[in-house]
This record gives structure tokens, C-alpha cells and sequence, in this order.
């Protein structure tokens, strides 16, 4: 019986080679995943908190909202919040015989804070029933649509 094993102490430190070999390994590889994954998210979150800061309003007088038809148009006062500038606004009017969309109503950019009187044609769609308003901002170079701030409009009166 001439069997012979490794000792103890070599099985010990084996052991533990191995397993910090292994956990470099998986910290390497979950470091890159975690990076990755906060990347994503900071820029959604960037994204998102761009478009939180836009508020903005139809100017009202006596409650009734400064938002008028006038034949195939629509005039109108809007106020901008404080927070941010409003490049444009994406415009939707639905009408009883049709709807119209622009893409584009402002001539200039709308600074924070500020207010300016709109006007845009919307062709023969007959009486407005809404006017739903989506702001448009600059976020990184690039125009960004935010729909969670869009501002509907309804019962819209003759001027």
C-alpha cells in the first residue's frame, strides 16, 4: 500500500487559487454586463427627464382658453413653463369632416418662460372639435417628441 495523496496544506491552497481564479472571472464578466446595463438606463432616464421638465398652456382669460377657428384656421395664444424651450409642436385637429395634422406650427423656437400668439391653416375639415398639441424639444443635438405632454383642446370656438 504504497498510496500517496497531496497534502493538506497543498489541497488548501489549490483550493483557494481556484476559486479567486473564478471570481475574477465573474466579476470581469458582471462588470461589463453591469456597465452595459447602466448605460441603458441613464439614457432612458436622461430621455425621460427631458421631457418631464416641458410644461406649457393655452392661455386662458376668464377661463375661457385663448384657442379659436377661424374658416380653415386655427389662432391662439400659448405659454410656455419655465423649465425648457419648446423647438415646435406636432398639431392634430380633428374636425367634423376631417383631420388635419402639422408637424410644424412655430416659426421660431418658443423660449422657457415666455408666451407667443400661434396660427396654422388646417384645410377643409370642417368645425374643430380638438386640438391636441405634442411639444417638440432639443435634446442632444436631436429634435425629441413628448407625447406624455401633449395638451388636448376641445370645444373650440369661432373667432
Amino acid at each position: 500500500m504504497d498510496k500517496r495523496g497531496i497534502s493538506p496544506l497543498t489541497a488548501t491552497i489549490l483550493l483557494i487559487l481556484m476559486s479567486v481564479g473564478m471570481g475574477v472571472a465573474v466579476m470581469s464578466w458582471g462588470e461589463e454586463y453591469i456597465e452595459e446595463k447602466a448605460e441603458f438606463v441613464q439614457g432612458v432616464r436622461e430621455t425621460v427627464t427631458n421631457c418631464d421638465i416641458v410644461s406649457f398652456s393655452i392661455i386662458a382669460i376668464s377661463g375661457v382658453p385663448q384657442l379659436c377657428q377661424e374658416r380653415t384656421s386655427i389662432k391662439g395664444l400659448v405659454d410656455n413653463g419655465p423649465d425648457a424651450d419648446i423647438a415646435d409642436f406636432h398639431v392634430r385637429v380633428v374636425g367634423d369632416k376631417g383631420v388635419a395634422v402639422m408637424d410644424s406650427i412655430l416659426a421660431d423656437q418658443l423660449p422657457r418662460g415666455s408666451a407667443s400668439p400661434i396660427a396654422f391653416s388646417l384645410g377643409d375639415i370642417g368645425a374643430a372639435l380638438q386640438v391636441k398639441f405634442t411639444p417638440k424639444i432639443i435634446s442632444s443635438g436631436q429634435p425629441l417628441v413628448c407625447p406624455r405632454q401633449a395638451l388636448s383642446v376641445e370645444n373650440i370656438r369661432q373667432c
